[in-house]
């Protein structure tokens, strides 16, 4: 008999969703990383998601310094929402921004709305991750 090891030691990391100032500061004091969330294309009259990222995760790294903890060791993953209408465009030109802006070198790509079913939702992924590495 073996128990289920945890994949990292001494535990998986944890990442948190938050954007209050309030969630922010737990992220800050508890979490290894944040999870923010871009959606694709943004809405008509919202802030570019990419520019609010680059100018928020400073000021997170600094706070979780201001909690005595390493902000080198501070990660960052970002979800990437694709709306019904978002284009494999759009969803790479976010991805390759959000690194080149804001240093974010994780993220995922929830195709929820994307893909009808398996194989349409794997050649949404090839497609993004070419037009991406191709930027």
């Amino acid at each position: 008999h073996v128990d289920l090891k945890p994949a990292s030691r001494p535990r998986p990391p944890v990442y948190l969703a938050a954007f209050a100032p309030a969630a922010m500061r737990r992220v800050a004091r508890r979490a290894d990383g944040w999870l923010p969330i871009a959606v694709v294309p943004a809405a008509s009259g919202a802030p570019d998601p990419v520019a609010a990222l680059a100018e928020r995760l400073p000021g997170v790294r600094e706070a979780v310094e201001r909690e005595g903890r390493d902000p080198a060791a501070f990660d960052a993953i970002l979800r990437v929402n694709p709306s019904a209408d978002a284009s494999v465009d759009d969803i790479a030109t976010t991805l390759v921004r959000a690194e080149r802006e804001a240093g974010i070198q994780h993220a995922f790509v929830d195709l929820i709305y994307l893909g009808k079913d398996a194989d349409q939702a794997l050649d949404l992924v090839q497609r993004v991750l070419e037009r991406a590495r191709a930027s």
